[in-house]
């Protein structure tokens, strides 16, 4: 089951699901060539077992959830921003403090 469908600025879609992710060109509506991939030591930073939620932000940041924390992506950079995970709770005002 995929949890987190997060469309990317290279206009790819990545597809996660457990500890795993796909790669998806709607392009060509199929997945690319040698996926589905590991999290771990794909994504630097981020968790490697399972992806609750993910969300691209316009200003060059995704931001990806996970039971009550979340990471900030930098996808210049590629990896996660120093000081993460957060609680989403108390930074995130008006949403639940869970996403599963």
């Amino acid at each position: 089951m995929v949890t987190a469908p997060v469309f990317w600025p290279n206009g790819k879609a990545y597809l996660f699901t457990g500890g795993q992710y796909y790669r998806y060109d709607p392009a060509t509506q199929r997945v690319d060539p040698g996926y589905p991939k590991p999290i771990a030591g794909n994504w630097p930073g981020l968790w490697g077992d399972r992806i609750d939620a993910g969300i691209v932000w316009p200003k060059g940041q995704a931001y990806f959830f996970r039971d009550n924390q979340y990471m900030r992506y930098d996808i210049a950079a590629d990896k996660v921003d120093a000081g993460y995970p957060l609680p989403i709770g108390p930074n995130w005002p008006g949403l639940p403090g869970r996403v599963r």
